[in-house]
């Protein structure tokens, strides 16, 4: 956490030294964006090392196993988060904003797949088949965190949109004015 707290602080640091100089549009609006960026990806790596590392340590030492069924569930969660991380960070790099579009349009079929986890996860603790209490906590944990993931990964690719959409709001004519319709 401290290694990832002062890369954060470095980029942080870096990132005003450069709002400092003389910079033109659209520049001011991207280093804005890279400031956000830095944020989330600082709170991802929290929820990594205090959620989803701790939880799979747990899950070793005390020898928790999941269901195969929860097991593919929490596996088909993890390929979308995995498919939208490389899609965020490939529209962060190449300013794609179709890319984080797609991101965006992808969070009712992420979230239908944690609605299916919880569900299965749920109506197992209540069969007399649920594997205990440690299982059930470390299966939502888990489920909870790559939700978590996911959202800010979201917010990331809706920082890289809301750049491109503040740059085309500059300009766009004023209404009323004809002269641009002429």
């Amino acid at each position: 956490d401290n290694e990832v707290d002062s890369l954060t602080d470095a980029v942080t640091l870096y990132l005003r030294e450069l709002s400092t100089r003389d910079l033109v549009d659209p520049q001011p609006e991207r280093l804005q964006v890279y400031l956000g960026v830095t944020s989330y990806l600082e709170n991802i790596a929290d929820i990594i090392e205090t959620g989803v590392a701790a939880d799979s340590r747990k899950r070793l030492e005390k020898d928790l196993d999941f269901t195969e069924e929860t097991e593919d569930y929490i596996k088909d969660i993890y390929k979308e988060l995995y498919l939208a991380a490389q899609a965020t960070v490939e529209a962060l790099i190449e300013d794609d904003k179709e890319k984080a579009k797609a991101v965006m349009d992808n969070k009712s079929r992420f979230n239908g797949l944690v609605e299916k986890a919880r569900t299965n996860v749920y109506n197992r603790l209540k069969s007399e088949k649920s594997g205990g209490l440690a299982v059930y906590k470390i299966e939502t944990s888990t489920i909870e965190n790559f939700r978590r993931i996911h959202n800010l990964l979201r917010r990331i690719c809706k920082l890289i949109l809301g750049a491109e959409e503040n740059v085309q709001q500059e300009i766009k004519p004023v209404d009323g004015d004809v002269s641009a319709d002429q």
